[in-house]
């Protein structure tokens, strides 16, 4: 599941580039979550 959080996130962040500021923590927390 977080790994399709985090393509949908990336997604969001190519169709709505002014979202990229909340989208890069929300990255961040998901590549935690992994380890």
């Amino acid at each position: 599941r977080q790994t399709v959080a985090v393509g949908v996130i990336k997604d969001v962040e190519k169709k709505a580039p002014s979202t990229g500021k909340g989208g890069k923590p929300a990255v961040v927390a998901a590549k935690g979550g992994k380890k």
